[in-house]
């Protein structure tokens, strides 16, 4: 069975849920451990009298990219969209990551290697690196830029 793949079934709020774990037994389990740490946890906080707050859910290579691809459609400039849509796709195959913070410096310095194994000359592989890496961090630190009004 070699495209067997682990999942663990667990419950939200009466509500079935399902994660993915990999395909190996030994991640599974770690999942399945960190799952039942974190639902401990929470319940003795709240039997504790302490608000939980619950953290943000992992964000996928794959949604990001899906995100910056939309940015751009949506901003009505088809050259950016379709630049967004290679590129993406170009880093997420390079990268074989599943989430966002997995992503080191060695995999971005890997994604410029590579294009520039496929002889993409220099303004190209500056572009595809500041469409791919620069523009989606700059947009994430202007949210959190407080206005003047809050300061």
């Amino acid at each position: 069975m070699k495209d067997f793949r682990y999942g663990i079934r667990y419950y939200v709020d009466r509500k079935v849920k399902y994660e993915s774990a990999g395909t190996n037994a030994g991640e599974a389990e770690t999942l399945r451990k960190r799952l039942e740490q974190q639902t401990t946890v929470k319940a003795e906080a709240t039997r504790a009298g302490i608000v939980v707050l619950d953290s943000d859910p992992r964000k996928t290579l794959a949604g990001s990219a899906g995100e910056y691809i939309a940015d751009a459609e949506s901003r009505g400039v088809a050259e950016a969209a379709i630049q967004a849509r290679l590129v993406s796709s170009q880093f997420v195959a390079t990268v074989k990551m599943t989430y966002v913070d997995e992503v080191t410096r060695k995999d971005v310095l890997h994604f410029l290697s590579v294009l520039a194994r496929q002889r993409n000359g220099d303004r190209t592989r500056s572009n595809k690196f500041a469409a791919q890496v620069v523009a989606p961090i700059r947009r994430r630190q202007q949210r959190y830029i407080p206005s003047t009004t809050e300061v």
